[in-house]
C-alpha cells in the first residue's frame, strides 16, 4: 500500500468499485525533505510534470531506482532521467516545505503485492 516515511498518510481517499469506473481520488501528505512514497494510482497522463504538477512550489528533486529528476521553477521545466512515473515503483521526493499532493486515477489493485 502507498506510504510516505514508514507510515500512511492518505487523507479522503475513495474507492469507487465500479469496472466502468475504477477510478480514485487521494492525497499524499509530505513534509520538508525526504519523503519516500507509492502510489494507490496515478493519472493516464504519468508524465512528472503531470502527476507533480500540483507541489512544483515546494518539489526541489523526485528520486527513483537509478533515476531522478529536478523541477526548475525558473523556467518552468523538468531536467533529468525520471520522465515517467511508474505505479509499480516508489520514489523520494525531496521538497522544500511541507505540501500534499493530489491525485487521482485508474488501476487500483488493492490485492497488489510488491517484491
Amino acid at each position: 500500500m502507498p506510504y510516505s516515511n514508514g507510515e500512511l498518510t492518505v487523507l479522503d481517499l475513495l474507492w469507487v468499485n465500479n469496472p466502468e469506473n475504477p477510478y480514485i481520488d487521494y492525497c499524499l501528505d509530505l513534509h520538508a525533505a525526504s519523503n519516500l512514497i507509492s502510489f494507490y494510482a496515478i493519472p493516464e497522463n504519468n508524465h512528472v510534470t503531470s502527476v507533480m504538477e500540483g507541489i512544483t512550489d515546494h518539489l526541489l528533486t523526485v528520486m527513483g531506482e537509478g533515476v531522478s529528476s529536478m523541477y526548475m521553477s525558473s523556467g518552468d521545466y523538468w531536467i533529468g532521467t525520471l520522465t515517467h512515473i511508474d505505479l509499480s515503483s516508489a520514489y523520494w521526493l525531496i521538497l522544500s516545505d511541507a505540501d500534499t499532493l493530489s491525485l487521482a486515477g485508474a488501476y487500483y489493485d488493492p490485492n497488489r503485492v510488491y517484491n
